[in-house]
């Protein structure tokens, strides 16, 4: 936090871009990349995976995490 609260705009301009922005649909029109159910594929060969929201939490808790 800054001193003197300023700043705090960019929280709010941040949240609006990635309401506009979907990583997953961003690769899927890159060459050679595809994204099925969050699994990110990059010549055919898992690469990645992507997590909305609260995904992340349960892919860890998943691996015990």
């Amino acid at each position: 936090m800054i001193k003197g609260g300023l700043g705090g705009g960019n929280t709010k301009t941040g949240l609006a871009f990635e309401g506009k922005v979907d990583l997953s649909e961003f690769l899927n029109s890159q060459p050679d990349y595809r994204v099925n159910d969050g699994v990110v594929y990059y010549k055919d060969e898992q690469v990645a995976r992507t997590f909305k929201k609260h995904q992340l939490y349960k892919f860890l808790e998943e691996l015990e995490i």
